[in-house]
């Protein structure tokens, strides 16, 4: 009885492989039009989100997500050289400057700090 119910997973997960590698094949050649891969809208969307975590990127390109994630992390990384190098320091500067000018004024205001001579 366990030796059937293996065979017939394993039959089905070969089913579902060779069905897999046809949407695949259909997908990225663009062999069959749309209407016949299935779904309401042309596509059967289990068959795309599969062909979308195997390619791991847009359906249909050689090198899947290669130049997505390539640009992606180029601004990635012009985003945090621009965070360090130009932002930071101007906050740092005007944190500092608005507490001495709110000291400054408190001064100018109350009199200055300390004991009274």
């Amino acid at each position: 009885m366990a030796s059937t119910t293996l065979g017939s997973a394993e039959l089905l997960e070969r089913q579902d492989a060779d069905r897999l590698e046809q949407s695949l094949t259909q997908i990225k050649g663009n062999h069959t039009p749309h209407s016949t891969i299935g779904g309401r809208d042309g596509m059967n969307r289990s068959t795309l989100g599969h062909a979308e975590i195997v390619l791991g990127g847009d359906v249909g390109s050689d090198q899947p997500g290669t130049e997505d994630r390539k640009v992606e992390r180029a601004r990635e990384l012009r985003s945090f050289l621009f965070l360090v190098i130009v932002l930071l320091p101007a906050i740092s500067i005007a944190v500092v400057g608005a507490l001495g000018l709110g000291i400054w004024i408190a001064d100018m205001l109350a009199g200055p700090t300390g004991p009274a001579v």
